[in-house]
């Protein structure tokens, strides 16, 4: 088992916190899209721009309004969220940069507790290794 770090301990009791009594897992969708403020669509805040399906998705589950990491570049930030580190110690500190062989990732920890992931989209953040 994969060692608890905080960010994996906050998630997993958000996510699972109402669902200790079911029998399976929730599913888990981490959504995210470069340039795409708070004010970009319905869900936080604006109706200029329709998004039904993202809304629909946010109103069934939990929608982070006060998350922050510590990069305003768009690598680094993923990094941070996938790994739990900060880029000083995940090697994804420039944009368009890598993490470190060997570091972990949230895809690969829920893996490791039986989950199947999928990533679609941008992935330039992978290992050095991949």
């Amino acid at each position: 088992m994969p060692p608890v770090r905080a960010t994996w301990l906050c998630l997993t009791a958000l996510l699972f916190g109402s669902s200790l009594a079911a029998a399976e897992p929730p599913n888990i969708v981490i959504f995210l899209s470069d340039d795409h403020g708070c004010l970009d669509g319905p869900v936080f805040g604006t109706d200029t721009i329709r998004t039904p399906n993202l809304e629909r998705i946010a109103a069934d589950g939990v929608a982070f309004d006060r998350a922050f990491v510590n990069s305003p570049a768009c690598v680094p930030s993923r990094a941070i969220l996938m790994t739990g580190l900060m880029s000083v110690r995940n090697g994804a500190e420039a944009n368009h940069s890598q993490l470190k062989s060997g570091s972990r990732t949230l895809p690969r920890d829920l893996n490791e507790l039986g989950y199947t992931s999928l990533h679609v989209g941008k992935s330039h953040h992978q290992r050095r290794e991949n």
